[in-house]
């Protein structure tokens, strides 16, 4: 899969909040095998991926559901679950 925009900034999100620090330590890092769909047409779309992701401390999969509208993706799901203890920790990106 080609790292799209919505990728990035869910990643970008993931990276600089202070909870997911906290839960995986920094730096955070994405893994190789993103799963999930993403269509786009024009300036509207939708996106669904399940991102790994690690820091120093544990892993965790970054859930990002996400429509493209006007051009710019809003999300309505940005979460991790942290591999270890099951958390559930949501992202205000």
């Amino acid at each position: 899969m080609a790292i799209s925009s919505v990728y990035k900034e869910a990643l970008n999100a993931a990276q600089n909040d202070p909870q997911m620090q906290a839960a995986l330590g920094t730096p955070i890092d994405a893994g190789v095998f993103v799963t999930g769909s993403m269509r786009t047409q024009g300036i509207s779309g939708d996106a669904s991926l399940n991102i790994p992701i690690h820091g120093p401390k544990w892993r965790g999969t970054l859930y990002d559901s996400a429509r493209r509208e006007n051009g710019e993706w809003v999300f309505y799901t940005l979460a991790v679950e942290v591999d270890s203890t099951g958390e559930l920790i949501t992202i205000n990106g």
